[in-house]
């Protein structure tokens, strides 16, 4: 029996190679800056979704009225031109996004904004002379102008 136990306490450990504590501490550095980046780039996209009808009615005079008489809403750009109808396309690849929202009314004039969002920072890719030329037509008919 005590020959057992003087064969155990005899062996040794097996050899280990240790760890580079600098490696080690690197990976987890860059393991914790990468999920910090992470979380950063998720809470500007939260943010900007929210900030979308504010950069719109910031940038465009872009606003939304409901008339309870009608029981519908309406959209006025430039704070006097009607639109009745909106429609929204939206493309999502991870932190890319790309958003077209057009505005119309009962006489077909369109007026359309696209934009693209990357990491949640907006990137306005608006065709800004073909809406000047629908807002313009609207203008030469005064049947068509928002009244307050």
């Amino acid at each position: 029996m005590k020959d057992k136990r003087d064969l155990i306490y005899s062996l040794k450990p097996l050899p280990v190679t240790p760890v580079s504590s600098n490696r080690f501490m690197w990976w987890m550095k860059a393991f914790l800056l990468l999920l910090i980046l992470g979380w950063c780039m998720t809470m500007l996209n939260i943010v900007s979704e929210n900030s979308m009808e504010h950069y719109l009615k910031r940038e465009y005079g872009v606003e939304q009225i409901y008339y309870k008489e009608e029981g519908r809403f309406y959209y006025v750009v430039d704070r006097q031109f009607k639109f009745e109808r909106f429609s929204s396309a939206t493309e999502d690849h991870g932190y890319l996004r790309i958003e077209q929202i057009d505005y119309t009314d009962r006489y077909g004039n369109k007026v359309d904004f696209r934009f693209m969002k990357v990491a949640g920072l907006f990137f306005d890719q608006t065709d800004h002379e073909t809406n000047l030329k629908v807002l313009e037509r609207k203008k030469l008919n005064n049947e068509q102008l928002f009244e307050e």
